[in-house]
C-alpha cells in the first residue's frame, strides 16, 4: 500500500499543478527529441513512468483512470488524479483501522452512483457555449472559434481539428460528414500523434460486398494505379475502399504493397447493421459520386473502372470513424427521401435515428486550423482547442453544472462517508494553485463545467481506487 499511495501523491503532484485557470504547464521532453510545454492533463499522464516498478504498475492504473475520462468526457483528466488519489489516502487509513477491503469498495462503487445521479439532478441546459469553451481551455481566441463553430454545425455537427503552417489560427466549414467506419487495421495508420489518416482528393471505392480474397480487389489496385493521365506531372490520387468487411489475407495483401510499392491506399470496414449499411452507402453515394457496387446494381468487384470510383476533397479515417470533407453540398434528392423516411416512422427511436442522420449529413463540417509562431507553441494550442471542443459537446448533451470544483462539494452527500470527503478535494487543490480566489455559484457567474465530465472523473477515479486499494502485491519481471 505504501507504494500505491507514493505513486498516486507523484502523480497528483506532477498533474494537480495544472489545475485551474492559474495552473502552471509541465514540460515533456518527446522521443524525437524535442520539447512539449502543456498544462493538459492527459497529455502529460501519458508521458508520466515512475522509476520503481511497483509504483510505476499502480500508476499506470491511475493513468488509466485519466485517459477513460478523456476518452468518454474528452475533460477532467487531472481531476480524476486528484480524487483518485485522495480516495487512495483516505481508503488505506480506514483499511489500516480495521474496515474490509470489500466493505469499502463496495461503499465506493454505491456512493459514486449517488454522486452521479446527484449531478443529473443539480445539471441544467447550457446556454453560454463560450463559458463551457472558456473554462476548459483558458484561452479567448480558441474560445471564440469553438462557439462559433458549434452555433454554426449544431450538437449534431461535426468539429474538427488540423495543424496549419500558416502561423494563425482560424475557423474553415465545408460539406461533409462523419460515418461509422474505420481503418481495418492500425497499421494503415499514417500520422502516429492523431492516430488516423489523412488522405487529400482520393478515389473512393464503395460496396456492400465483403473483401474476401486479394483477387477480389487486385484488378482496382491495378487500374488506380494507371490513371489516364501523366504520373510524373500528376501524383496518383490515393484510393480509399469501403467495405462491410475485409478478410485477413486481403488485408495483408494491401500491408505489403503499401510498404513495398508504396501505394496510397486504406481499408475502411462500415461497423453498421445490415439494414443501416445500404443507408450508409447510399449517403456516402450521393457525397462522393460513387457508384455502389452491389448486386442490386448488377456490378462485381471484377466489373470495377475508374468511372465507377467517387472523389471528395479529404477522408480522414481512424480506428473508430471516418471524416468525408466533401466540396458539394449533401443532395437535396437524398434530403427528401429522408425527410420523407422521417414522417413515415412507426416508432420514435426510428424517427431519433433519422433526424440525427440527416442532422449529421446536412450541417457540415467545421475544422479549427490550428496555427502559432512555434512548434511548440502549435501543440499546445491544439490540445487546449481539444479540451474546449470536447467540453463545449458534453455540455451541449448533457448540461452543465458549477465549475471550480463546487459541483462535487454539492454531491458529497453519499452513503460513503470517505467518497464525501474526498470530493472537497478538487476544490481544495483549485484553491491552492488560485490563491484563494473566489468562485461564484452557477447562477451568479460563468465557471461551470459540463455535468459529464464530473460524473466520469467521479466514476473512473473511484475505478481506480478500489482496485489499488484492493491489491494486496504487485509482481514485477525483471528482464536482464
Amino acid at each position: 500500500m505504501k507504494q500505491i499511495k507514493q505513486a498516486a501523491r507523484h502523480l497528483s503532484k506532477t498533474i494537480g499543478m495544472t489545475l485551474g485557470p492559474h495552473g502552471r504547464n509541465v514540460g515533456i521532453l518527446l522521443e524525437n527529441g524535442k520539447t512539449l510545454i502543456t498544462n493538459d492533463g492527459v497529455t502529460i499522464a501519458r508521458h508520466i513512468k515512475l522509476q520503481d516498478p511497483s509504483q510505476n504498475m499502480a500508476a499506470q492504473v491511475l493513468v488509466q483512470a485519466s485517459l477513460q475520462t478523456n476518452h468518454n468526457a474528452g475533460d477532467g483528466t487531472t481531476s480524476a488524479i486528484i480524487l483518485a488519489t485522495d480516495l487512495i489516502k483516505r481508503g488505506s487509513h480506514a483499511i489500516k483501522r480495521g474496515k474490509s477491503v470489500v466493505t469499502l469498495k463496495s461503499e465506493l462503487t454505491i456512493g459514486a452512483n449517488q454522486a452521479c445521479k446527484m449531478v443529473e439532478q443539480i445539471s441544467i441546459g447550457c446556454e453560454n457555449i463560450y463559458d463551457v469553451a472558456f473554462n476548459s481551455c483558458q484561452n479567448e481566441k480558441i474560445s471564440n472559434i469553438t462557439t462559433d463553430a458549434f452555433k454554426q454545425v449544431g450538437i449534431n455537427g461535426i468539429v474538427s481539428l488540423e495543424e496549419n503552417n500558416l502561423g494563425k489560427t482560424e475557423l474553415i466549414f465545408s460539406d461533409g460528414c462523419e460515418v461509422n467506419a474505420c481503418l481495418v487495421s492500425p497499421y494503415m495508420i499514417e500520422n502516429p500523434q492523431a492516430l488516423e489518416t489523412h488522405y487529400q482528393n482520393p478515389n473512393i471505392l464503395l460496396t456492400n460486398q465483403a473483401i474476401k480474397s486479394v483477387n477480389d480487389i487486385v484488378h482496382i489496385l491495378e487500374i488506380s494505379q494507371k490513371p489516364p493521365y501523366n504520373p510524373q506531372e500528376t501524383p496518383l490520387p490515393p484510393l480509399v475502399i469501403f467495405s462491410p468487411d475485409f478478410s485477413q489475407e486481403a488485408t495483408n495483401t494491401v500491408l505489403v504493397n503499401r510498404v513495398r510499392g508504396g501505394i496510397k491506399v486504406i481499408l475502411v470496414k462500415l461497423n453498421e447493421y445490415t439494414d443501416r449499411l445500404d443507408a450508409t452507402l447510399g449517403d456516402l453515394s450521393s457525397l462522393t459520386g460513387a457508384t455502389i457496387i452491389s448486386a442490386e446494381n448488377d456490378l462485381k468487384l471484377s466489373d470495377i473502372d475508374l468511372n465507377h470510383l467517387g472523389t471528395c476533397e479529404k477522408v480522414v479515417s481512424n480506428l473508430e470513424l471516418s471524416r468525408i470533407v466533401t466540396n458539394r453540398p449533401f443532395p437535396e434528392f437524398r434530403v427528401k427521401q429522408i425527410r420523407a423516411q422521417i414522417d413515415n416512422a412507426s416508432d420514435e427511436y426510428t424517427k431519433h435515428r433519422l433526424c440525427q442522420r440527416l442532422a449529421k449529413l446536412t450541417s457540415g463540417i467545421a475544422t479549427i486550423s490550428i496555427g502559432a509562431p512555434t512548434d511548440a507553441e502549435l501543440k499546445e494550442l491544439k490540445l487546449r482547442a481539444e479540451d474546449a471542443i470536447a467540453a463545449t459537446r458534453a455540455a451541449l448533451r448533457e448540461g452543465v453544472v458549477p465549475g471550480a470544483g463546487l459541483a462535487y462539494i454539492a454531491v458529497a452527500k453519499t452513503d460513503s462517508k470517505i467518497l464525501n470527503k474526498s470530493l472537497y478535494s478538487i476544490n481544495k487543490r483549485l484553491r491552492k494553485n488560485n490563491s484563494g480566489a473566489r468562485f461564484a455559484p452557477l447562477h451568479e457567474g460563468v465557471i461551470i463545467d459540463p455535468s459529464t465530465v464530473i460524473k466520469q472523473v467521479i466514476l473512473n477515479a473511484t475505478s481506480a481506487a478500489s482496485t489499488l486499494l484492493t491489491t494486496g502485491a504487485f509482481i514485477v519481471n525483471n528482464q536482464a
